[in-house]
């Protein structure tokens, strides 16, 4: 049984030998182009970044009592849903239970 060698990207040989050795080229290249440029100079965190991120803006109370009608619809559909698998016996109770967030604990303390 052999084990596979893992190696990493740099020292991997390539099929392509005339790809490899552009490759290789174009790497020293950019390696003494960028020593030749001289280091950029350290930046000062603007103000923007520092100041609290500005609360958001607050629905109008009719705006905000109809998403709420939604996502409340959306959740008895889907409390709904897991009723009828369970009635259908797709569905175990122990598993609406978790679906429900509900503890299905026999004993109450």
């Amino acid at each position: 049984m052999q084990s596979k060698a893992y190696t990493s990207i740099c020292c991997a040989q390539f099929l392509d030998k005339a790809r490899e050795k552009q490759r290789q080229k174009s790497l020293k290249q950019a390696a003494g182009a960028a020593a030749s440029q001289p280091a950029a100079p350290a930046r000062q965190p603007s103000k923007a970044a520092k100041r609290p991120p500005e609360p958001e803006a607050r629905l109008p109370a009719a705006k905000r009592r109809l998403l709420d009608g939604r996502q409340d619809a959306a959740e008895l559909a889907d409390e709904y849903a897991l009723l009828r698998k369970l009635k259908k016996g797709k569905l175990s109770e122990v598993r609406l239970g978790r679906a429900l967030r509900v503890c299905g604990c026999s004993t109450r303390p």
